[in-house]
């Protein structure tokens, strides 16, 4: 199925994910300045992603059921 022929939220995931890829180094970097970690950075930027991303999944779920 190309991007085009792909459901919404198929296509709202794919843009997330991209958006949130693009921008991962300078997330990972204010979050390491911000910790010192890298453990607790990498727990951090996880968290924030599922966080961001769960109402889309749930969302394709609800329409898949």
């Amino acid at each position: 199925m190309s991007e085009s022929q792909a459901p919404a939220t198929d296509r709202v995931s794919t843009t997330a994910t991209r958006l949130f890829m693009d921008h991962r180094e300078l997330l990972f970097a204010i979050v390491y300045n911000l910790l010192g970690s890298v453990a607790d950075t990498e727990d951090v930027l996880q968290e924030t992603w599922f966080t961001h991303v769960l109402p889309v999944e749930t969302a394709r779920k609800e329409a898949d059921a």
